[in-house]
């Protein structure tokens, strides 16, 4: 089962197989939320920097984790049952993707149309929001340097990025997905980040 606890015995697995000194994580939503779950109850020695792009760090109150599991049981069902550009056309339609235009969205969906519905509705279902851990405590105690990139559009996470008093980096002219909207800018941001940290460290 493909829940938090696997996937980061994955990561731990391949720097190991690697033999990897040290190393940066980065990752964007659902990858954000896996890197930060890994840095946080793993607490890795070697991790030089953590950079998360649009990731949710976890719900606070029980009742708030319980309606995200069933709304996330809803998209799986749906993923599971219907043919798979009609899911990802609603998707794409949730508020969090309010920036994309029409072109913009057709692309994404082109580009998943492919995937199995069983396996995104599995993903979903192990790695709901509602089953990760509110993880600010420990992002907040943490001994490596942390960045929390949003794109300017994107007034869910900077919203959360300012309410849990996060490291924000904003990406000018981008929204949720600010790494494809603006890609110049989110490299020169991580760069920059990148310089700071290894002067940190």
């Amino acid at each position: 089962m493909a829940n938090f606890s696997y996937l980061s015995r994955l990561i731990e697995q391949a720097i190991q197989a690697n033999q990897i000194d040290s190393y940066y994580l980065i990752g964007y939503s659902l990858g954000g939320r896996i890197a930060m779950y890994y840095a946080c109850q793993s607490q890795p020695t070697k991790l030089k920097a953590l950079i998360v792009e649009g990731a949710n760090v976890g719900l606070k109150r029980p009742a708030e984790r319980l309606l995200r599991l069933k709304h996330d049981q809803s998209w799986a069902k749906r993923f599971r049952s219907e043919p798979m550009d009609n899911v990802l056309s609603d998707w794409y339609q949730q508020a969090v993707f309010h920036d994309l235009s029409a072109e913009q969205r057709q692309q994404l969906i082109a580009e998943r149309a492919n995937n199995c519905g069983e396996h995104v509705a599995h993903l979903l279902e192990t790695t709901s929001l509602g089953k990760q851990p509110f993880l600010v405590n420990k992002l907040l105690q943490r001994n490596y340097p942390f960045s929390y990139l949003c794109g300017e559009y994107d007034e869910k996470f900077c919203a959360l990025s300012q309410q849990f008093s996060l490291p924000l980096i904003r990406i000018p002219e981008a929204g949720h997905n600010a790494h494809r909207s603006n890609p110049v800018a989110y490299a020169t941001a991580v760069e920059r980040f990148l310089t700071f940290s290894d002067g940190r460290n």
